[in-house]
C-alpha cells in the first residue's frame, strides 16, 4: 500500500498562503463589531434620547388611563404608539450601523488588507486566486453580502425575513473547503493568516 502524501496544515489559497479557521476570523469579527458599535451607537444618541422622552411620554399617558376611574386602557393603541416611535429610530440604527460599517472596512480592507479584529489577530483578506490589494469591486460586494441586510430595515417585515442570513454567512466556512464565508464566495476572496 503506497503512503498518503502529507497535506500540509490545513487549507490554503491556490498559491500556498494558510487560510484562518473559524475561530479566529469570528473573534475578529467580534472585535469589529465593538468597535462599529459603539461607533454607531454615538451617531444615534440624539434620536435615542429622543425616543426615551418620547416613550416616557407614552408610559405616563398610559399610566393615567389606567389610574382613571372606570377607564379600561387599550393596550393595542399602546403597542401602536410604542412601534410608531420605535420603528423609525430602529431604522435609523441600522443605517448608520452599515454606513459605519461600509467606511470602516472599505478603508481598512482597501489600504491595509484587513480591519482592526484581523489585524489584532493575524489575519488579512485578500483574493483567492492572487495576492495584493483588494479591487474595490471585490470590497463592495463583501460588504453588501456581509452587511446588507442592514439595508432592508426600511421594510421590516424583510428585515425580518432576512434576521437568519448573518447567521448563515457566519457560520459557513466551518463546512466550506475553501473556508469562505459567503460574502467572500460573493467576492472571490479568503481571509489568511500573515502572522
Amino acid at each position: 500500500m503506497a503512503p498518503t502524501p502529507y497535506a500540509g496544515p490545513g487549507p490554503t489559497t491556490p498559491d500556498g498562503v494558510p487560510l484562518s479557521g473559524w475561530w479566529r476570523r469570528v473573534s475578529a469579527y467580534l472585535i469589529d463589531g465593538l468597535l462599529v458599535g459603539t461607533a454607531s451607537s454615538l451617531l444615534t444618541i440624539p434620536q435615542q434620547i429622543r425616543l426615551q422622552e418620547d416613550l416616557d411620554a407614552v408610559a405616563r399617558r398610559y399610566e393615567a388611563e389606567l389610574a382613571g376611574p372606570g377607564s379600561i386602557p387599550d393596550p393595542a393603541s399602546f403597542f401602536r404608539d410604542f412601534m410608531d416611535l420605535l420603528l423609525p429610530v430602529l431604522i435609523w440604527s441600522a443605517v448608520a450601523a452599515f454606513a459605519v460599517w461600509a467606511v470602516y472596512s472599505s478603508l481598512m480592507l482597501r489600504y491595509k488588507g484587513a480591519t482592526v479584529g484581523k489585524m489584532a489577530l493575524g489575519l488579512a483578506v485578500r483574493l483567492r486566486d492572487r495576492p495584493g490589494r483588494l479591487p474595490w469591486s471585490a470590497i463592495l460586494l463583501r460588504l453588501l453580502v456581509q452587511q446588507g441586510v442592514l439595508l432592508t430595515a426600511f421594510l421590516p417585515i424583510v428585515y425580518l425575513a432576512l434576521l437568519w442570513f448573518p447567521y448563515l454567512d457566519s457560520l459557513w466556512p466551518l463546512w466550506d473547503a475553501r473556508r469562505q464565508a459567503l460574502h467572500d464566495k460573493a467576492a472571490r476572496t479568503n481571509v489568511v493568516v500573515v502572522r
